[in-house]
């Protein structure tokens, strides 16, 4: 990342320490223009977000030409004082103030704090339709007219989307909307105690991050996306039933919150209620996570892992991109350690990353869908420690021949090599609460 970006970041001589230190430092960001979606505005453009505030709009504040702001509604300058504690961005930085109502869809928006206005939740239908759309170019280009070009106002698009669909995601948003939208899938969730790679590698993360949290005693944990997430809030419950409380925390600016069921998506607007603080990026990944004294272990995914733990979750060539870093390479540069949770293949698994997002001096741990990788003392090297059941295997090393076959490096196993115990019925029925229809441990059969 510091090679080919090197127009925009240098390493300097700490200005404090010297030469026996060195900082990182970016250039600036000046856009010319910026545009920005709030809950609103009065005439002069004083402008209301709500928190958590992402990375708050220090980029829109920059702009040379000022910013364009969209709000759900306008409102008088008296409303403004009255909310002064919400406005994030002054009018004379303001360029024009449009009403778009809905504006933030397919995404939610939260009134907590602002009970004038309705909040909406995230519409996971309308995202799965574009990211399948997405999949082929003539499809891609089919949403792209159907949805945008040809809608001519925000009027119009809201009209494709539907009065019951406004109603049912304003529905969703209201704070207890999670125990009934629970009960309706009930009957969709497995009870089974078969399980898959996937689950396996979740509840396995979720023991290491128990452990680690317990005999380190860490006070955050910062949840990665997807499966890593899962793990983190898995950890957070069974830690709380061993009368162990830690924080958890999510780059956007969410911290210490009880993860509800129902809606495994990282940044969910059910756990806003819950959380003991909502802020901003610098806070989270900068301070709580990035300090100087943290007390932090952040669990992440990845795209692709080598044995020394460096990840690329950028691109594997010039053609094909990745998802890009998010706040990873900030946890894996600042935490005090990390724990990886990743799908184990040869192509994830590799001698030799096209790309390196993050260094992998933090990662400790990395658990795979097949075992358990960890470094000790001084190696720098990720080991097989650990391995899961799999009824189709004998003999401990038909696995570990298993493994070795789907990692693209030459295999280190430790000397106290073992197996993993099999999920219990209560950590399967915990998981699959908060991934009900699947989205990241797959969907099966009740």
């Amino acid at each position: 990342m510091a090679k080919e970006n090197q127009e925009a970041f240098k390493l300097i001589n700490d200005p404090f320490e010297g030469q026996s230190k060195s900082s990182g430092i970016l250039k600036a960001l000046v856009p010319d223009i910026s545009v920005l979606h709030g809950w609103a505005a009065d005439p002069y453009g004083n402008t209301i977000i709500l928190p958590p505030y992402g990375e708050l709009p220090w980029g829109a504040m920059a702009s040379k030409q000022g910013v364009l702001v969209t709000v759900e509604r306008l409102v008088s300058t008296d409303f403004i004082m009255k909310y002064s504690h919400f406005v994030v961005l002054p009018g004379h930085l303001v360029k024009s103030v449009s009403v778009v109502p809905f504006g933030a869809h397919p995404h939610g928006m939260s009134n907590l704090g602002l009970k004038e206005f309705d909040s909406y939740d995230q519409d996971y239908d309308f995202i799965d339709d574009f990211q399948e759309a997405t999949k082929k170019a003539k499809t891609h280009n089919r949403w792209i007219k159907e949805w945008i070009l040809d809608c001519e106002g925000q009027e119009q698009y809201l009209q494709k989307v539907g009065h019951k669909k406004i109603l049912f995601l304003r529905g969703k948003a209201n704070e207890d909307a999670w125990v009934h939208e629970l009960r309706s899938l009930e009957n969709d969730i497995s009870h089974s105690n078969q399980y898959n790679p996937v689950e396996m590698m979740v509840i396995a993360t979720s023991r290491v991050l128990v452990e680690k949290v317990v005999k380190k005693k860490y006070h955050i944990i910062l949840c990665g996306a997807g499966s890593a997430n899962l793990a983190a809030w898995m950890a957070y419950y069974k830690l709380k039933e061993k009368g162990y409380y830690v924080n958890l925390a999510a780059e956007m600016g969410f911290l210490g919150y009880a993860p509800r069921p129902g809606d495994p998506f990282i940044f969910s607007l059910k756990n806003l209620p819950s959380s003991k603080m909502l802020t901003d990026v610098v806070n989270t990944l900068g301070v709580f996570i990035g300090g100087s004294c943290n007390r932090s272990i952040g669990s992440l995914g990845a795209g692709q892992i080598d044995r020394f733990g460096n990840i690329n979750s950028t691109k594997i060539s010039k053609e094909i991109y990745l998802t890009g870093s998010g706040g990873s390479n900030d946890v894996l540069s600042t935490a005090a350690e990390v724990v990886v949770s990743i799908e184990q293949s040869p192509n994830r698994f590799v001698e030799s990353l096209p790309y390196i997002t993050s260094r992998g001096d933090k990662v400790k741990t990395l658990v795979s869908t097949m075992g358990i990788f960890e470094k000790s003392g001084n190696n720098l090297e990720l080991i097989l420690t650990r391995y899961f059941p799999d009824p189709l295997l004998s003999h401990p090393q038909e696995a570990v021949e298993k493994i070795r076959q789907n990692c693209g490096w030459p295999l280190k196993v430790s000397k106290n090599f073992n197996k993993i115990m099999p999920p219990s019925q209560k950590e399967l029925k915990l998981l699959r609460l908060f991934d009900p229809r699947g989205y990241f441990i797959g969907k099966r059969k009740p």
